[in-house]
């Protein structure tokens, strides 16, 4: 009897009932419905987009951003902010180069001197004359990251230069 009984739940139980194909039903109208409507939403999410990046900020724009989160000594926003200028404005007469000598600046002031020095090496190496303006101070800045560091060593190979 318990075997009898025991094939009939299951054989009631792999049926579909009506009150559950009515559910699957139901849940698929109401997916459809959800598509359709984020379907909709596609065109105003691209004229955000659109709008967003014809207000973009200029070069200089985020120069000046940095700059004032330098000024209130929030580093790691300002050293982020001057990595997208130098890595966005390879080719800018003058942002590449604000842009580098401000972000050694951001690293050494935030204490993250190696850094600092592998951006001021790559100004006072770098011959482009976007960076005549900053070589001397580069220069400068890498005997105060050769005296913090310790490394007097490195002192005469800079020198050398």
């Amino acid at each position: 009897m318990r075997t009898w009984l025991a094939a009939a739940v299951l054989a009631t139980s792999a049926v579909a009932s009506p009150a559950r194909a009515e559910d699957a039903e139901t849940a698929l109208r109401a997916a459809t419905a959800r598509v359709q409507r984020a379907a909709a939403d596609v065109p105003s999410i691209e004229q955000t987009i659109a709008k967003h990046r014809r207000t973009a900020r200029t070069a200089e724009k985020q120069i000046a951003d940095a700059v004032l989160l330098m000024g209130v000594k929030d580093y790691d926003r300002a050293a982020d902010v001057l990595n997208q200028v130098v890595e966005r404005y390879k080719d800018h007469p003058t942002a590449f180069a604000d842009g580098l000598n401000l972000l050694g600046e951001t690293y050494f002031e935030s204490k993250q001197y190696l850094s600092a020095r592998r951006v001021f090496d790559r100004i006072l190496d770098d011959q482009d004359k976007r960076f005549a303006p900053y070589r001397e101070r580069a220069a400068i800045r890498l005997v105060d990251v050769a005296l913090r560091l310790k490394e007097f060593d490195t002192l005469d190979d800079l020198f050398a230069r």
